[in-house]
């Protein structure tokens, strides 16, 4: 009698079967390449939270971490301050923190972490050095689409 070992992508394989095999080992991955580099690894997670936020709330995002005041994100985004603070908390809402402090030190390392290219994509367009840079409203012209 012979074996035949069939892997998921072959007929015969539920491909329900298939994708939960095929899950199962990207978060094993994934895992695995934290522990091997350390904790400067993007998480999934990190990800997710990424691209579930709005390309305003990046730029408020990058602000913040940058130290930046609730005025300055206003002036940047020509919005009241009262606006800013709305997308601020969104922004802390979705990380599910409180302060300013949590959400630098929280985010601070994934910003500095995450793949430039990966967090254009991730933002709607805005690059992660948006706010190193020190031009954003009128000065910007490149993205002041995006976050205005």
């Amino acid at each position: 009698m012979q074996l035949v070992q069939k892997t998921p992508t072959d007929e015969g394989w539920p491909m329900d079967s298939a994708a939960k095999v095929f899950e199962t080992l990207a978060r094993i991955e994934a895992k695995i390449d934290r522990v091997l580099e350390g904790q400067s690894q993007v998480g999934v997670h990190d990800l997710a939270i990424l691209k579930d936020m709005t390309t305003k709330q990046h730029a408020a995002l990058q602000m913040i971490v940058g130290g930046l005041p609730n005025s300055a994100i206003a002036e940047a985004m020509d919005v009241s301050i009262n606006t800013a603070k709305v997308h601020v908390r969104h922004v802390a809402a979705k990380l599910g923190l409180h302060t300013r402090a949590q959400i630098t030190r929280r985010m601070g390392p994934v910003l500095d972490a995450v793949d430039a290219d990966l967090y254009r994509e991730l933002s709607g367009g805005l690059p992660k050095s948006w706010c190193k840079n020190g031009v954003w409203g009128e000065e910007d012209v490149e993205h002041v689409n995006l976050y205005r």
